[in-house]
C-alpha cells in the first residue's frame, strides 16, 4: 500500500505537535513538585511559627493544610501535636473543637504512645466530654505510674462522679485533698459527694472542721 506524501507530511506534523504537548506537560510536572514541596515546607513552618506564638487559629489553618497536603498525620509527630493543640483551642459550635481534638490526640499518641503531657491532654477530653470509662481507664494507668498524680485523680473524680460511682469518687477525692489541700474546688467537690452519699449535715461540719484543723 502506497502512502501519499501529503499524508506521511500530515502524519509527521502530528507526531511533532504529540511530542511537544507531552514535553510541555513532563516539563511543567517537573517544575511544579518543585513548588508544591516549597509550599507544604512553608505552610509547616508558619504554622508551628503561629503555635508556637500562641496564634492558634493561624496555626489551625496552616498546620491543617500542612498535614494534609504532606499526608503527615502518621509521620510527624510534632506538627500533629500542636495541630491537636491547636484545633481543641479554637472552639468551634456543639464543641466540635474538642471532640475533633479528641481524636487528633488519641492518633498522636499511637505514635507517641509515652508522651504525658499527651496523655493527660486526651484524659482531660475523655472526662470533659463524658468518654467516663475510657477516662477511669487512662487515669488509672497515669496514677500506676504516679500515684500523687494530682490531675489523674481530679479527672478520674470527675469520671466516677458522672457514672454515680459516688463512694469510689469520694475515695479518689480525698486522696486528692490531701494531695492538694490548698485546691479549694476539689475540697468542694469532696463536700458534694458528701452530700450525693446523703451525709447528715454533722458529718459535712465534721469533714470541713477536720480540713480546717489539718491544713
Amino acid at each position: 500500500m502506497n502512502i501519499r506524501p501529503k499524508t506521511i507530511r500530515r502524519l509527521f506534523v502530528l507526531f511533532v505537535g504529540l511530542l511537544i504537548v507531552v514535553g510541555a506537560g513532563v516539563l511543567m510536572w517537573v517544575n511544579r513538585h518543585p513548588t508544591d514541596a516549597a509550599d507544604i515546607a512553608r505552610l509547616r513552618a508558619q504554622g508551628m511559627s503561629h503555635y508556637q506564638s500562641g496564634d492558634y487559629a493561624n496555626s489551625l489553618t496552616e498546620l491543617g493544610d500542612y498535614i494534609h497536603k504532606a499526608k503527615a498525620q502518621d509521620t510527624d509527630p510534632e506538627a500533629l501535636f500542636a495541630y491537636a493543640t491547636s484545633r481543641i483551642k479554637v472552639e468551634a459550635p456543639r464543641s466540635h473543637h474538642l471532640y475533633e481534638g479528641l481524636q487528633l490526640f488519641q492518633r498522636y499518641l499511637e505514635i507517641k504512645p509515652n508522651d504525658e503531657k499527651a496523655r493527660h491532654q486526651l484524659l482531660e477530653l475523655y472526662a470533659t466530654l463524658s468518654y467516663n470509662t475510657e477516662a477511669v481507664r487512662l487515669a488509672d494507668e497515669l496514677l500506676s505510674k504516679n500515684p500523687r498524680d494530682a490531675e489523674a485523680l481530679k479527672f478520674k473524680t470527675i469520671a466516677l462522679n458522672k457514672q454515680h460511682k459516688f463512694d469510689e469518687a469520694l475515695a479518689v477525692s480525698g486522696r486528692l485533698n490531701e494531695l492538694s489541700p490548698q485546691d479549694l474546688v476539689s475540697q468542694v467537690v469532696t463536700l458534694e459527694l458528701l452530700s450525693e452519699l446523703q451525709t447528715p449535715p454533722a458529718g459535712l461540719v465534721s469533714h470541713a472542721e477536720a480540713l480546717r484543723q489539718a491544713h
